[in-house]
């Protein structure tokens, strides 16, 4: 179908690599199996382009000029640190790695604790923990060295270092995701997000963000929004909700909490009840905003935490994905990226049929979707509808640079997608109505939240 509202991945997708915002992490040794002649310049590359180096990304390019040659790079294994630091023996952490916000030009300390039969020939579940007001990472890794008993985990936690946990595309929560994934075997798909209070109000508003993160995401005593304080309700903050489609949560508060209002948790399960969402929200009477005086009620608490943690895995290919998005930066998950107008967009976006994908979409300006092998049969024709309007139907072809924006979002082998579609969603000038594509904005038909009007 020729569509001037349609533009093929290959076309523009470059540029959106370039101007993504890099993400900055520690350094990696080489990988596994190689020499480091052979190995560290293609896996520094890969390092360098996602920290933000165009000319990296350029020679990878030229490294491995074809999609397959390219997701195998991707996808190939590396050299993981293998034992722990000796400086850091009979402490609650094994080593202490640099991390970087680039947006903030801060630094800080993270702290990461090892499985005591950590193995680097398998891959590991890992927690990003997120601290308290007035605390540190490795004040957080002591406390829960004393109450949890859980070892099959990978811990990180980051220090906050000055002010209010970050949600932005270079914070420390992704920067130290992304530094453990470098250095230590981790499984991807296995990736969870905690806090407790500001750290919980963090775990909700970066897992919400970037929801295709996580398998799940445990706030303790947290919110969505600070400005609930005032007794009104912060209607952007509260449609991130929507994200959760693919991510479960598990949050805890106390009915007796003096500092976090338990309403903040108790409106947010209503909404994922109203939904079906996937949650467990666990209220404990009698419980202030403290960590609990009783340390079997606090081992009770984590454990609880631990026993959901470790029965979850990510669902890598959803088949259907809702987002919204109201700030730069946050504009993707999993197979679906939305660029919204000012105020917020969102989008619902389910495969209906083999190879064949409903997009509804409000107050969007473009939405992209991508695909992979899993997702899709490339000998035949994808066919997308975009508010009720066929706007492709064709076949989709793999490029690298679609492997690439993949990759540099996420740093994840089991994210990758070779090939994507993207809509303007505004129709051609005094053009009130087409059948290639609705006008920017229009109204989505009455369905699951997330694609119009309020929820």
């Amino acid at each position: 179908m020729n569509n001037p509202h349609v533009s093929h991945w290959s076309l523009f997708c470059w540029t959106l690599v370039a101007a993504a915002l890099p993400l900055a992490a520690a350094t990696t040794p080489a990988r596994a199996g190689e020499s480091g002649e052979n190995a560290a310049p293609a896996q520094a590359l890969l390092d360098r382009f996602a920290d933000g180096d165009a000319a990296a990304g350029a020679a990878l390019k030229a490294r491995f000029p074809t999609p397959a040659a390219m997701e195998k790079a991707l996808a190939a294994p590396r050299a993981y640190a293998a034992s722990r630091n000796p400086a850091h023996a009979g402490k609650p952490w094994d080593e202490v790695l640099t991390i970087a916000d680039a947006m903030a030009g801060t630094k800080t300390d993270l702290f990461v604790r090892l499985p005591k039969n950590y193995d680097a020939a398998k891959p590991w579940p890992v927690i990003i923990s997120l601290h308290w007001l007035t605390g540190k990472g490795d004040m957080a890794l002591k406390e829960l060295d004393k109450f949890w008993t859980v070892d099959d985990f990978i811990v990180a936690a980051p220090s906050v270092q000055k002010g209010w946990w970050t949600d932005w595309p270079t914070c420390f929560a992704l920067t130290g995701l992304s530094a453990v994934k470098r250095r230590y075997h981790v499984d991807t798909s296995r990736c969870f997000l905690m806090g407790i209070s500001m750290g919980g109000f963090g775990a909700w508003n970066v897992g919400l963000r970037y929801p295709d993160r996580w398998a799940g995401v445990a706030p303790v005593m947290g919110g969505v929004s600070r400005i609930e304080y005032v007794g009104i309700q912060d209607r952007s903050r509260r449609r991130l909700l929507v994200n959760a489609r693919n991510t479960p949560f598990y949050f805890l508060h106390g009915d007796r909490d003096p500092i976090v209002p338990v309403a903040f948790d108790r409106r947010t399960a209503t909404q994922f009840q109203q939904w079906g969402y996937e949650h467990v929200y666990r209220e404990v009477p009698g419980l202030a905003h403290e960590i609990p005086r009783d340390a079997s009620l606090m081992r009770d608490m984590l454990e609880g935490v631990a026993t959901w943690l470790r029965g979850r895995a990510r669902n890598n290919d959803p088949r259907e994905v809702r987002h919204f998005a109201f700030e730069p930066g946050s504009a993707d998950n999993f197979w679906l990226r939305v660029e919204h107008e000012t105020g917020g967009g969102a989008a619902v976006a389910k495969y209906t049929g083999a190879n064949e994908i409903a997009v509804d979409v409000s107050r969007v300006r473009r939405v992209t979707v991508f695909f992979n092998r899993r997702l899709i049969d490339y000998a035949k024709p994808a066919r997308i509808t975009l508010n009720g309007h066929e706007c492709f139907n064709a076949p989709v072809v793999p490029s690298v640079d679609a492997l690439l924006d993949s990759w540099k979002r996420r740093e994840d082998p089991a994210l990758l997608y070779d090939a994507g579609v993207t809509f303007d969603t505004a129709p051609p000038t005094n053009d009130k109505k087409t059948p290639d594509g609705p006008r920017a904005g229009a109204p989505s038909p009455a369905g699951p939240p997330g694609a119009g009007g309020d929820f």
